[in-house]
């Protein structure tokens, strides 16, 4: 099995309601519209990566995160959240 980590942004728009994954064990995440990612290839060296998504007027969060599947570790070391035009 390959280790996969990454990055996660998540955008949704109108309020906050269950997740996905609570009303569907088959939710798979990956076929989220809202969710944009950065994968990250295996490294023991630290380097910088980001992830980016267009942020409609409406949107009502934005949500960002690490994860890791697989055996390792991950660290996330001087997040930012920046704003910018394209």
């Amino acid at each position: 099995m390959a280790i996969r980590a990454g990055l996660l942004l998540h955008v949704s728009r109108g309020p906050a309601g269950p997740r996905p994954a609570d009303l569907d064990p088959r939710y798979d995440p990956r076929l989220d519209p809202r969710n944009h990612f950065a994968a990250i290839s295996g490294s023991n060296d630290w380097s910088p990566h980001e992830v980016a998504a267009q942020i409609p007027g409406d949107a009502a969060t934005v949500s960002f995160g690490v994860f890791l599947t697989g055996p390792g570790q991950i660290e996330l070391r001087n997040a930012e959240l920046e704003t910018g035009a394209g």
